[in-house]
């Protein structure tokens, strides 16, 4: 049921907190009822508590609440440009592409090239910059962003996301099959590009003109960075293979020393050999691509290997699975092994066992049949008569 205008008369509505004027309009005895729009609120449908307003400015510059007043107009369809506020934002807009991205003021914006605002290279990251104070903060687990080695990949993920991707890869079923579906071994998994390794990073280094173009030159300056710090850690693999070697050779001098006692006849310490103790072949599985730092256990500058010990590292890397199956193969013999002593010793036990049943049994028997023989009347009538049962028997020897 439709309501009309006879029962809702046309009235004139002002607002306690705001200055309302509409100097053309003028009320009206008879409105009519219109679901048309025209000019503001020259003529708008009754529907439900609404009312029929004329057209209505709002002088929010005398009024006491200009959050009231920007409302009332919003409700009733005002346009924007009715209402002015003193804290609103200045009577010219700019266009999108002329206001920075906040996004990429933070480090990374989603939408790249096809983003409506300005992505400015010398904003890039600069709310960022302001927390981090440049790029001294430290990895904070899932937050820290991954970026990757390679220059044409563009893509960051999360430190831990990515440490899980690319370990999961690493798998049995991945190494076997590197050209089927599953080699996804150390790719990206947006754009599946190879990359060596990834760099933590709180600053995702988006490229300055979008997908497609050349890398941002911040990506070159964190990287540098990243390895420059990586290089003041020492290599643990080649930490241990010096002592494993310095040891050996220690060993080795003390054999040494020890013959040249023997054959001297003298038995006061010499020194040992200072050429024995230089002699180490460290190992590092990376060679000198790696990214830690590789310090001669002597002179204490940078070791680089020769041709000779690299080649001789990749041969020991291509034995292992060799030594991995003889090992397998030891272990599975040394299981037989045991498993066939077991066996022996349950037979030994099971022969002990019997010998002593045999045994006390021998002895119970050579006991009755002593006492049998010791009597002659069991001996004569009892023991071989037909009619006498076998409890009985046991009840006269008992």
């Amino acid at each position: 049921m439709s309501l009309t205008s006879d029962l809702f008369p046309v009235m004139p509505i002002s607002l306690t907190n705001a200055r309302l004027t509409s100097p053309d309009w003028t009320p009206s005895s008879s409105p009519t009822n219109t679901h048309s729009l025209e000019q503001g609120f020259g003529s708008i449908g009754i529907s439900g508590n609404e009312l029929c307003l004329p057209p209505v400015t709002v002088d929010a510059s005398t009024s006491t609440d200009p959050i009231s007043a920007r409302r009332f107009a919003c409700r009733h369809g005002a346009p924007s440009t009715a209402v002015e506020t003193r804290d609103d934002r200045p009577a010219g807009n700019l266009h999108p592409s002329a206001v920075d991205c906040k996004w990429w003021k933070q480090g990374y914006c989603a939408r790249g090239a096809s983003c409506y605002f300005r992505h400015d290279p010398n904003v890039a990251g600069l709310e960022v910059k302001k927390r981090t104070r440049g790029f001294q903060q430290r990895e904070s687990g899932a937050t820290a962003q991954a970026v990757s080695n390679q220059r044409g990949e563009n893509n960051g993920h999360a430190s831990e996301c990515i440490r899980i991707w690319r370990a999961t890869g690493n798998s049995d079923e991945e190494k076997h099959d590197r050209t089927g579906q599953n080699s996804n071994w150390k790719q990206c998994p947006v754009c599946r590009t190879y990359s060596k390794f990834v760099i933590p990073s709180s600053i995702f280094p988006t490229p300055v003109y979008g997908q497609g173009h050349p890398g941002n030159p911040a990506k070159e300056e964190i990287l540098k960075g990243y390895l420059a710090n990586l290089k003041q850690i020492p290599c643990r693999y080649f930490e241990e293979s010096v002592s494993t070697e310095r040891l050996i050779h220690v060993q080795r001098a003390e054999r040494i020393r020890a013959q040249r006692r023997r054959r001297s006849g003298f038995r006061r310490d010499e020194p040992p050999d200072s050429r024995i103790l230089t002699q180490l072949h460290p190992k590092c599985r990376f060679g000198n691509e790696c990214h830690y730092a590789h310090l001669d256990p002597v002179t204490k500058e940078p070791f680089i290997f020769s041709t000779g010990q690299l080649q001789q590292m990749r041969l020991d890397r291509a034995r292992l699975p060799d030594r991995a199956a003889d090992r397998l193969a030891e272990e599975a013999l040394d299981a037989a092994r045991v498993a066939v002593a077991r066996e022996a010793l349950f037979r030994q036990m099971q022969d002990l066992i019997r010998g002593w049943v045999y045994w006390t049994d021998s002895i119970r028997l050579e006991a009755i049949f002593r006492r049998i023989h010791s009597n002659k009347y069991l001996t004569k009538h009892w023991l071989w008569h037909p009619k006498r049962t076998t409890s009985n028997k046991y009840k006269l020897l008992s």
